[in-house]
Protein backbone atom coordinates (compact mmCIF):
# COMPACT_ATOMS: atom_id res chain seq x y z
CA UNK A 1 0.00 0.00 0.00
CA UNK A 2 1.24 3.50 -0.81
CA UNK A 3 1.59 6.20 1.77
CA UNK A 4 -0.30 9.48 1.43
CA UNK A 5 2.84 11.30 0.23
CA UNK A 6 3.37 8.80 -2.59
CA UNK A 7 -0.11 8.72 -4.10
CA UNK A 8 -1.13 12.36 -4.36
CA UNK A 9 -0.10 14.90 -6.97
CA UNK A 10 -1.79 18.22 -7.65
CA UNK A 11 -1.50 20.28 -10.79
CA UNK A 12 0.47 23.40 -9.99
CA UNK A 13 -0.05 25.34 -13.16
CA UNK A 14 -1.34 28.88 -13.13
CA UNK A 15 -4.34 27.75 -15.12
CA UNK A 16 -4.92 31.24 -16.46
CA UNK A 17 -4.43 30.70 -20.20
CA UNK A 18 -8.07 30.05 -21.03
CA UNK A 19 -9.34 32.72 -18.65
CA UNK A 20 -6.90 35.28 -20.06
CA UNK A 21 -7.96 34.51 -23.63
CA UNK A 22 -11.65 34.73 -22.73
CA UNK A 23 -11.24 37.98 -20.80
CA UNK A 24 -9.34 39.50 -23.72
CA UNK A 25 -12.13 38.53 -26.12
CA UNK A 26 -14.77 39.88 -23.75
CA UNK A 27 -12.88 43.14 -23.28
CA UNK A 28 -12.71 43.63 -27.05
CA UNK A 29 -16.42 42.81 -27.27
CA UNK A 30 -17.37 45.34 -24.58
CA UNK A 31 -15.17 48.06 -26.08
CA UNK A 32 -16.60 47.49 -29.55
CA UNK A 33 -20.19 47.56 -28.27
CA UNK A 34 -19.58 50.74 -26.27
CA UNK A 35 -17.90 52.27 -29.30
CA UNK A 36 -20.85 51.20 -31.46
CA UNK A 37 -23.32 52.88 -29.12
CA UNK A 38 -21.25 56.09 -29.02
CA UNK A 39 -20.79 56.12 -32.80
CA UNK A 40 -24.51 55.56 -33.42
CA UNK A 41 -25.35 58.67 -31.40
CA UNK A 42 -23.03 60.69 -33.66
CA UNK A 43 -24.45 59.25 -36.91
CA UNK A 44 -21.11 57.80 -37.96
CA UNK A 45 -22.31 54.75 -39.91
CA UNK A 46 -18.91 53.57 -41.15
CA UNK A 47 -17.43 53.48 -37.64
CA UNK A 48 -20.58 51.80 -36.32
CA UNK A 49 -20.33 49.03 -38.95
CA UNK A 50 -16.62 48.48 -38.29
CA UNK A 51 -17.21 48.25 -34.53
CA UNK A 52 -20.10 45.82 -35.00
CA UNK A 53 -17.89 43.62 -37.20
CA UNK A 54 -15.27 43.68 -34.44
CA UNK A 55 -17.97 42.71 -31.92
CA UNK A 56 -19.03 39.74 -34.06
CA UNK A 57 -15.40 38.67 -34.42
CA UNK A 58 -14.95 38.93 -30.63
CA UNK A 59 -17.99 36.68 -30.10
CA UNK A 60 -16.59 34.16 -32.56
CA UNK A 61 -13.18 34.33 -30.83
CA UNK A 62 -14.87 33.60 -27.47
CA UNK A 63 -16.63 30.55 -28.93
CA UNK A 64 -13.41 29.30 -30.54
CA UNK A 65 -11.56 29.73 -27.24
CA UNK A 66 -14.19 27.72 -25.36
CA UNK A 67 -14.04 24.96 -28.01
CA UNK A 68 -10.23 24.89 -27.96
CA UNK A 69 -10.24 24.69 -24.17
CA UNK A 70 -12.50 21.64 -24.31
CA UNK A 71 -11.05 19.83 -27.33
CA UNK A 72 -7.28 20.36 -27.02
CA UNK A 73 -4.62 19.81 -24.38
CA UNK A 74 -5.43 23.27 -23.06
CA UNK A 75 -8.06 21.51 -20.90
CA UNK A 76 -5.26 20.04 -18.77
CA UNK A 77 -3.72 23.44 -18.06
CA UNK A 78 -5.78 24.08 -14.94
CA UNK A 79 -4.69 24.32 -11.34
CA UNK A 80 -7.53 22.37 -9.79
CA UNK A 81 -6.77 18.74 -10.70
CA UNK A 82 -5.67 16.10 -8.21
CA UNK A 83 -4.03 12.85 -9.34
CA UNK A 84 -3.90 9.65 -7.27
CA UNK A 85 -1.96 6.44 -7.79
CA UNK A 86 -3.29 3.46 -5.86
CA UNK A 87 -2.71 -0.29 -5.81
CA UNK A 88 -5.56 -0.65 -8.33
CA UNK A 89 -4.66 2.09 -10.80
CA UNK A 90 -4.71 5.75 -11.67
CA UNK A 91 -7.33 8.31 -10.62
CA UNK A 92 -7.80 12.00 -11.22
CA UNK A 93 -10.43 14.38 -9.94
CA UNK A 94 -11.02 18.07 -9.44
CA UNK A 95 -10.44 19.98 -6.23
CA UNK A 96 -14.03 21.24 -6.15
CA UNK A 97 -16.09 18.20 -7.23
CA UNK A 98 -14.30 15.15 -5.87
CA UNK A 99 -17.39 12.96 -6.29
CA UNK A 100 -16.67 12.96 -10.02
CA UNK A 101 -13.45 11.22 -10.97
CA UNK A 102 -11.67 9.30 -13.74
CA UNK A 103 -10.15 5.88 -13.12
CA UNK A 104 -7.87 3.68 -15.23
CA UNK A 105 -6.47 0.32 -14.20
CA UNK A 106 -2.72 -0.20 -14.52
CA UNK A 107 -3.30 -2.53 -17.48
CA UNK A 108 -5.01 0.31 -19.38
CA UNK A 109 -1.90 2.53 -19.26
CA UNK A 110 0.59 1.87 -22.09
CA UNK A 111 3.24 4.42 -21.18
CA UNK A 112 4.07 7.88 -20.01
CA UNK A 113 6.41 10.71 -20.91
CA UNK A 114 7.92 13.47 -18.83
CA UNK A 115 8.75 17.03 -19.85
CA UNK A 116 10.63 18.94 -17.17
CA UNK A 117 9.81 22.60 -16.81
CA UNK A 118 10.73 25.49 -14.57
CA UNK A 119 11.23 25.27 -10.80
CA UNK A 120 11.30 21.47 -10.78
CA UNK A 121 7.77 21.24 -12.12
CA UNK A 122 7.08 18.67 -14.81
CA UNK A 123 4.35 17.74 -17.24
CA UNK A 124 3.65 14.02 -17.35
CA UNK A 125 1.58 12.66 -20.23
CA UNK A 126 -0.11 9.36 -19.38
CA UNK A 127 -1.11 7.32 -22.46
CA UNK A 128 -3.93 4.78 -22.47
CA UNK A 129 -4.38 1.68 -24.65
CA UNK A 130 -7.77 2.89 -25.87
CA UNK A 131 -10.15 5.78 -25.73
CA UNK A 132 -11.52 6.38 -22.25
CA UNK A 133 -14.48 8.46 -21.13
CA UNK A 134 -13.27 11.11 -18.69
CA UNK A 135 -16.60 12.81 -18.05
CA UNK A 136 -16.41 16.56 -18.54
CA UNK A 137 -12.93 16.13 -20.06
CA UNK A 138 -14.47 14.10 -22.88
CA UNK A 139 -13.13 11.02 -24.60
CA UNK A 140 -9.39 10.85 -24.01
CA UNK A 141 -6.53 8.68 -25.21
CA UNK A 142 -4.06 10.48 -22.94
CA UNK A 143 -4.07 12.98 -20.12
CA UNK A 144 -1.53 15.50 -18.93
CA UNK A 145 -0.48 16.10 -15.38
CA UNK A 146 0.66 19.72 -15.78
CA UNK A 147 3.02 21.44 -13.38
CA UNK A 148 3.45 18.62 -10.89
CA UNK A 149 6.22 18.18 -8.33
CA UNK A 150 7.75 14.91 -7.17
CA UNK A 151 7.90 13.35 -10.62
CA UNK A 152 10.69 10.95 -9.55
CA UNK A 153 8.34 9.13 -7.15
CA UNK A 154 5.65 9.06 -9.83
CA UNK A 155 8.06 7.43 -12.31
CA UNK A 156 9.10 4.83 -9.73
CA UNK A 157 5.49 3.84 -9.10
CA UNK A 158 4.76 3.59 -12.83
CA UNK A 159 7.83 1.40 -13.32
CA UNK A 160 6.85 -0.94 -10.45
CA UNK A 161 3.63 -1.61 -12.37
CA UNK A 162 5.48 -2.31 -15.62
CA UNK A 163 4.63 1.01 -17.27
CA UNK A 164 7.61 2.36 -19.19
CA UNK A 165 8.56 5.90 -20.01
CA UNK A 166 8.36 6.65 -23.73
CA UNK A 167 9.99 9.41 -25.71
CA UNK A 168 7.93 12.58 -26.04
CA UNK A 169 7.88 12.33 -29.85
CA UNK A 170 6.23 8.92 -29.59
CA UNK A 171 3.34 10.15 -27.44
CA UNK A 172 -0.05 8.93 -28.51
CA UNK A 173 -1.99 12.00 -29.62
Amino acid sequence: MYTQNEILWKSRTSGHKTVTMLLTCLAVLVLSLVGGVISSSKDNDVLKIVLMIIAVLAIIACLVTVCLAKLTDLKWNVSNLIFFLTEDGFYFTGVVNQDSYFYAEWSEIVGYSVTTGKNGKATVTVNFNGIADAGSYGKIKHLKMVGILGVEELCKIFETHGINQIEYSKNIK
